[in-house]
């Protein structure tokens, strides 16, 4: 944290915009048949224009080798050291909802106390294993139940259950997903995840990873205990597998750091979540589509001084491994980068939170490509904005954590260091 401090104390006001764009699973790795990734495939006139005009390179999100996950991944986009935070899946999950059930009835309370447990959860179905003779997970999604199906299921559960001297808010998420958070005495330490990751297996019971987390875990395990006798009466899921269990961690917000009024514009609950963490206003979107999030932000372009811009679909079809559908989404997403360029930011940075070429179908450790543009940046060199172009160019390979640095400083926001 040494290095937040620092610029924290380097900060100034300044009315320049920022615009952070960043396609989910950006990088990829060559396709066996033509020797190409999805960017060096696609058609992209106006990103490989953009990226001529920039100075281009590579950030590595949290160092060599290391594959991170969405959340670690935009807390360094953001300038976070993600080496000196915990940020649980759950809290992430449940900061990104737009509403919870507590007790049979709405609520808008997305806000998180930071003695309150957040889970990340599955809806799943369970089979009897004529082998063993015991319960095991038959599909960890429930055979892909609605969103709709699992939001009436928050609010049965949220009616049904309940746990000594405790108060549960159900959130719904999209389709088999959702979060909850516990309020109760004596919550605290780490617990094991009762998700066994895989079909064919038995869901787990939830052990306490240091003796303080002694009564999370008989809480947890008591909470599916009942979630499951409720459920034994519902045809859509049998059970709930739990994951990501924690609590918020206390990191400053990009305003208080930097004095930055920031603006996520993203359709997916834990972008949204990773976002209102680091204290950003998340806007919102008429639709799910990139179009509806480019009207979103030319509509609020002037209530703000930083956007960040998330593409979700390019990470979603790579662990489809659908290489020809990633590509095909890049190039939708072309003209609508440039329409964003267009409204007259002071500095703009192209980049993903991590790799995840589409034939693995899963996240990687390489290097992500970055083009960052402002008036005075070293550009050249880089005629296109792909992995190996940006590779060679003048950015060079950087940690993730120092691209906001870098924007702050294109953008004027940073006095000089020392006398």
């Amino acid at each position: 944290m040494r290095r937040l401090k620092l610029l924290q104390q380097l900060a100034r006001p300044s009315s320049s915009k920022i615009l952070l764009w960043v396609f989910d699973g950006l990088g990829g790795l060559p396709h066996p048949t033509t020797q190409l990734s999805e960017l060096e495939t696609a058609h992209i006139p106006h990103i490989h224009d953009f990226a001529r005009r920039s100075s281009c390179g590579v950030h590595e999100p949290a160092g060599p080798g290391i594959t991170t996950g969405s959340g670690f991944g935009h807390l360094a986009l953001f300038g976070y050291p993600v080496d000196d935070i915990e940020l649980p899946r759950g809290v992430v999950e449940v900061l990104g909802s737009s509403f919870c059930y507590q007790d049979g009835k709405v609520s808008k309370l997305i806000e998180l106390k930071p003695d309150e447990l957040a889970i990340r959860g599955n809806f799943a179905s369970l089979r009897l294993d004529s082998d063993s003779g015991d319960y095991v997970v038959a599909d960890r999604r429930a055979s892909s139940i609605t969103s709709q199906q699992s939001q009436a299921l928050c609010e049965l559960l949220s009616r049904e259950v309940s746990l000594p001297d405790a108060s549960l808010r159900w959130y719904p998420g999209k389709k088999h997903r959702f979060s909850v958070v516990i309020r109760a005495r004596g919550l605290g330490g780490p617990v094991s995840d009762s998700d066994p990751q895989q079909s064919g297996l038995a869901p787990l019971v939830v052990d306490a990873l240091e003796p303080e987390a002694t009564h999370t875990a008989e809480l947890l395990n008591l909470l599916i205990q009942k979630v499951n006798q409720v459920l034994s009466k519902e045809d859509v899921a049998d059970t709930i597998l739990l994951r990501g269990a924690g609590f918020l961690p206390e990191i400053p917000t990009l305003s208080e750091l930097y004095g930055l009024n920031a603006a996520a514009i993203a359709t997916y609950p834990v972008y949204k979540g990773v976002a209102r963490q680091v204290g950003m206003d998340v806007l919102d979107v008429d639709g799910d589509s990139p179009e509806d999030q480019l009207r979103t932000l030319q509509s609020h372009y002037d209530e703000y001084d930083f956007f960040f811009f998330h593409i979700k679909a390019t990470d979603s079809l790579a662990h489809k491994k659908d290489f020809a559908g990633k590509v095909a989404y890049f190039e939708r997403c072309d003209s609508l980068f440039a329409a964003a360029c267009d409204l007259g930011f002071d500095v703009v940075v192209l980049t993903g939170d991590h790799c995840t070429p589409s034939i693995m179908g899963a996240h990687s450790w390489h290097p992500v490509p970055t083009a960052l543009w402002s008036r005075t940046v070293f550009a050249g060199e880089t005629a296109r904005f792909t992995e190996r172009a940006c590779s060679l160019g003048t950015l060079g390979i950087r940690q993730a954590r120092d691209l906001m640095s870098l924007m702050l400083a294109e953008a004027g926001r940073l006095k000089a260091y020392g006398p």
